[in-house]
């Protein structure tokens, strides 16, 4: 099994692998879109300074929490735990009055779903579990973007000495 340090950061990681899994985060000319973060969600009405730079179908990854780590051995790179971080992708939708708004954004959730269940963010990890069998539509937000949540949790070894 792959072993990591307890530095490791599974939102970037996970983030990372989007960007190089779903096609709809690459703009038309191969160079990443500024659309994937590795972050809670944010809002074009409450985030000072990001209006005119947060677009609007986006992704947004996060950790929430995970079950206690698992102490698994001791080996020749020290006592390893297994840790299963759970995390949380947000796809928000283009702005409310595009009329593709709702379809573009379930399109992007259903890419992210494909690009993460049962396929780790690296090679670093032992495995990447989605908890539903579909994305989650939650609803509109403040700003009126469409919003599906994705659940799931990353198993990772990490060295703790």
């Amino acid at each position: 099994m792959p072993l990591v340090p307890t530095t490791y950061k599974p939102e970037e990681d996970i983030a990372v692998a989007l960007i190089a899994r779903v096609s709809s985060l690459v703009d038309g000319s191969g160079a990443q879109a500024r659309n994937c973060f590795a972050s809670p969600r944010q809002s074009f009405s409450t985030t000072p300074g990001l209006l005119s730079t947060l677009p609007d179908l986006c992704v947004f990854v996060e950790i929430d929490g995970g079950v206690d780590g698992k102490r698994l051995r001791g080996n020749v790179q020290g006592v390893t735990d297994e840790r299963r971080p759970q995390f949380k992708v947000r796809v928000r939708s283009n702005a409310p009055g595009v009329p593709t708004a709702y379809p573009d954004g379930l399109s992007l959730a259903r890419e992210v779903f494909e690009a993460l269940d049962k396929n780790p963010p690296s090679s670093s990890y032992c495995e990447s579990v989605c908890f539903n069998s579909y994305p989650s539509y939650i609803g509109q937000d403040d700003d009126g973007h469409h919003e599906w949540l994705i659940t799931g949790e990353v198993w990772v070894d990490v060295v703790v000495s």
